[in-house]
């Protein structure tokens, strides 16, 4: 499908889904961040990459996009949590 529809930003978002539920972290990484190279307001992407980044030990990283997200309507919470759990 990508190679089809190389801008579509919907399915690089769900490549990276892809590779992230097979394990492959540094491949979703690479779609995600592609994704938020196009579109850097996207949350969903956001909130992919920054659970893709604890995966790869990139807490830093990850803390930042949290942070970004935290008055985000739909993952505000998830954002206040994992940002507190990150401090502990």
């Amino acid at each position: 499908m990508l190679g089809r529809h190389p801008d579509n930003l919907d399915v690089r978002l769900c490549l990276g889904n892809v590779e992230f539920l097979a394990g492959r972290h540094d491949a979703a990484a690479r779609a995600y961040r592609t994704a938020l190279a196009a579109r850097p307001d996207w949350a969903e992407a956001k909130k992919n990459l920054a659970l893709t980044l604890e995966r790869t030990g990139e807490a830093s990283d990850a803390r930042e996009l949290w942070r970004a997200l935290v008055s985000h309507e739909a993952f505000g919470a998830e954002a206040r949590l994992r940002l507190a759990a990150s401090e502990r």
